[in-house]
């Protein structure tokens, strides 16, 4: 194994103006490899350029990145190691003594990536130290206030040290991109607690350096906890205010909007997203993430005023029927997807029960469609809460294919149907069923 003053002498040889990135790695598993150049955007990190290990462990990328931003070296899908690239650094010089390359990095020429690499040694020793603590506090007698003291103020200590590192490398460096980093990251996660407006303050959403870094993703949560919302009119109000905010950027533009497709989409609500897709895309996909345009096409195929997918829905103990045999008979039918064990869905039941009594005279129908595993609890379900209207289940849990076919991420779930149907409104509870039951209902 060669020593690092001697790949560093290596590699300083052999420098040319064009080779920007480069490194060696003293494993001879990784002689012949490809080497691939990943870049961030926000929790996402792109392939931006590939190479491959030469026959003496020599690797080198020659096109430095537009702007600054966290990057990832990656032998294979898990083999990787954390890097800042920057057009700032003329040259970035890496040795690995072995593989995996994140247990033996150093760093030969790049003060971001000596400051980067120095805090996260200082975080893994510290973070060692809490380990042995926390284990120790747990085999301590509970009557041991000496002891439990002693490990508390270690504790502490440890962390401490850590946020003193930190602060001095913050110091040495404030123009650094690390620095700016942190520092954004920092001022974001206390303004949480402030409110949106101090959270707009503290992080500057239309800055593409911010973006190539994981506090860009955790910003765009922050805010969105920061609102308080207690409506759906609030949430939507803050995925409005993000877009505004990112809209100097087109990069950071997209990416606020795709997270926030990706957020509604699987924790709701459905309005919040239906709002998304209607305000800020113009009825195209074609500039998204392949996962992203996924649940765009999924979620315009449920949208109300959208034909909702015919369903093959079996009864147990009884037929299988077709939901557009059974929505052809009645003036509306509500699919009510639900568990029987989510206790929210349960919470829905009484007020189902009464529309259900209420209006079948005019032509309600509620199909049931549990996403149940088990035929116990199916049944048990229904004799429990005395329900009297149609009940079908795949037993395929979340496998269910009608819930996959009408985007259900979540139960209970709720959409309306007409006689065609057509889907006339997606109820987010029993209350607001009622009322849309009144006014189509005369």
């Amino acid at each position: 194994m060669r020593a690092p003053f001697v790949c560093l002498l290596v590699l300083s040889a052999s420098c040319t103006a064009g080779q920007w990135l480069q490194g060696t790695i003293e494993a001879p598993d990784a002689f012949g490899s490809s080497i691939r150049l990943l870049g961030t955007r926000g929790t996402q990190h792109p392939v931006v350029d590939s190479t491959t290990v030469g026959p003496d462990g020599r690797f080198a990328f020659d096109q430095p990145p537009a702007w600054p931003g966290f990057g990832q070296l990656a032998l294979n899908d898990t083999d990787r190691v954390d890097l800042i690239l920057s057009p700032d650094e003329p040259q970035v010089i890496v040795a690995f003594s072995d593989i995996p390359l994140q247990r033996h990095v150093q760093v030969i020429a790049s003060e971001e990536n000596r400051r980067l690499w120095e805090h996260k040694r200082m975080s893994q020793r510290s973070q060692a130290l809490q380990l042995e603590v926390q284990a120790d506090r747990a085999a301590a007698h509970p009557d041991s206030l000496a002891r439990l003291s002693y490990l508390d103020s270690l504790e502490e200590r440890a962390i401490a040290l850590r946020e003193g590192h930190l602060m001095r490398m913050i110091e040495e460096a404030p123009d650094s991109y690390f620095a700016h980093v942190v520092s954004s990251t920092r001022a974001m996660e206390r303004a949480v607690h402030e409110g949106p407006e101090a959270v707009r303050s503290a992080f500057d959403f239309s800055d593409p350096s911010l973006l190539r870094s994981a506090s860009y993703a955790k910003a765009i949560v922050g805010y969105l906890q920061s609102v308080h919302a207690s409506s759906e009119d609030d949430l939507i109000a803050a995925a409005d205010s993000l877009l505004a905010y990112s809209a100097q950027d087109t990069a950071c533009h997209r990416y606020v909007l795709e997270s926030l497709i990706e957020l509604f989409a699987e924790y709701g609500p459905p309005a919040a997203l239906t709002h998304i897709l209607r305000v800020h895309l113009d009825g195209t996909d074609q500039h998204l993430a392949p996962r992203i345009a996924s649940i765009v096409r999924r979620e315009r195929a449920v949208e109300v005023g959208e034909v909702g997918p015919d369903l093959v829905l079996p009864f147990p103990g009884s037929d299988t029927l077709l939901l557009a045999d059974i929505t052809s008979q009645h003036e509306l039918t509500l699919l009510f997807f639900y568990s029987s064990t989510c206790d929210h869905c349960h919470a829905q039941l009484a007020g189902i029960s009464w529309s259900y009594r209420s209006h079948a005279p005019k032509g309600f129908e509620v199909i049931g469609i549990a996403l149940d595993a088990d035929t116990a609890e199916f049944f048990a379900t229904i004799r429990t809460y005395g329900i009297t209207w149609p009940c079908s289940t795949e037993l395929n849990g979340w496998g269910s294919e009608a819930a996959s076919r009408y985007g259900v991420r979540g139960t209970p779930s709720m959409f309306l149907l007409d006689r065609q149907r057509r889907i006339v409104a997606r109820p987010v509870d029993a209350l607001e069923l009622e009322a849309v039951l009144r006014d189509q209902l005369h």
